[in-house]
């Protein structure tokens, strides 16, 4: 499966974001209860792992739609975005049901480090720092 370039980018934010989560919160988390750790590191890991694979499929049904219709292509996106959401309740409804073993909290950090690695890449275009082929 090709990866657009865009979303090459947008899944190097969402683990630069998740490698600079885990040492923030680990260095958070050693000086407040070091206990916390590995429910920290296992939520962020969840979360992160459903924002790339949410990133895969927007790629997936953006290339997939230029060739329909109008009518069919706008069907279908919703069906891929609800497909999304699906994917993220999904993966939430993992780490509630993983709860004693993963941190809530830092799962959520990792469901929206997809909409940060948008902000990021928006903010690093815009600069001229950020090329589409990398």
């Amino acid at each position: 499966m090709k990866i657009d370039g865009t979303s090459k980018v947008l899944i190097k934010n969402t683990i630069i974001l998740f490698f600079a989560g885990i040492v923030l919160g680990t260095i958070v988390l050693f000086i407040v209860n070091m206990s916390y750790i590995l429910g920290y590191i296992l939520g962020l890991t969840v979360g992160s792992l459903a924002s790339v694979l949410r990133i895969l499929i927007l790629d997936f049904s953006a290339r997939k739609v230029i060739d329909m219709d109008k009518k069919v292509a706008v069907s279908f996106f919703r069906k891929a975005y609800m497909f999304r959401l699906l994917v993220g309740f999904g993966f939430l409804a993992l780490i509630f049901y993983l709860h004693p073993t993963v941190n809530l909290y830092a799962g959520i950090l990792g469901l929206l480090n997809m909409s940060l690695a948008v902000y990021m890449y928006k903010i690093l275009n815009r600069k001229g720092e950020n090329k589409l082929n990398g």
